[in-house]
C-alpha cells in the first residue's frame, strides 16, 4: 500500500533544516516533521529513509529502496536508543540488505 504520492513523498523527505542535534551532538538533516537520511552507516535509517525518534526509545523510520518500514513502541520509559542489531536481525531475516 502506497499511502503519498511519489511527488509528495520527495517533497517531505526533502531536507529542510539542519544542523548538529544540541541534546544528542549529533547532526540531523529535518524534513517535513521527521528526520531524512543518515550517513552514520547504521542499518536503522539508510541514507534515503526517513523517520524520527522519540522519548524513551521508541522509533520508526521507513526505507523506500527496499520497501521496508519499522516501528517500535514502548510501554515505559527506558534510558538509550535503539539497538541497530535489533533492525539488521530483522532485514536479515527478510533478506534486506543493510541501509
Amino acid at each position: 500500500m502506497q499511502l503519498l504520492s511519489p511527488a509528495t513523498l520527495k517533497a517531505a523527505t526533502t531536507g529542510r533544516a539542519g544542523g548538529v542535534d544540541r541534546m544528542l551532538g549529533i547532526p540531523w538533516t529535518m524534513g517535513l516533521g521527521f528526520v531524512v537520511g543518515d550517513d552514520s552507516g547504521a542499518p536503522v535509517r539508510p541514507a534515503d529513509g526517513f523517520g524520527t525518534s522519540g522519548s524513551g526509545g521508541s522509533t520508526a523510520f521507513a526505507d523506500p529502496t527496499h520497501r521496508f518500514s519499522f516501528a517500535l513502541v514502548k510501554n515505559r520509559m527506558t534510558v538509550g536508543g535503539l539497538d541497530a542489531r535489533l533492525v539488521g536481525g530483522i532485514r536479515t531475516a527478510l533478506g534486506i540488505a543493510d541501509g
